[in-house]
């Protein structure tokens, strides 16, 4: 199940900035929910658990991975 409107807040929110998909999940699966999403292919990026750091048993999105200014970031 699809929040509602989730396909016109990416086609508007695509249009103004760049938009990357950050999750902790496996590449396989996550590419495959990430394409019934996206089906306009706004998310300019994506990373995966492969792109993580693996602290205190856990998995972490460290942000300085974008290689982004953070003052631009919005999560």
């Amino acid at each position: 199940m699809l929040r509602p409107n989730l396909q016109e807040f990416f086609a508007r929110v695509g249009k103004l900035y760049e938009i990357v998909i950050f999750t902790a999940s496996l590449k396989k699966y996550a590419n495959m929910i990430i394409d019934i999403i996206d089906k306009e292919k706004v998310c300019k990026y994506r990373l995966f658990r492969e792109q993580c750091s693996y602290i205190n048993n856990i998995y972490v999105k460290e942000l300085k991975r974008l290689n982004r200014n953070m003052k631009n970031i919005v999560i």
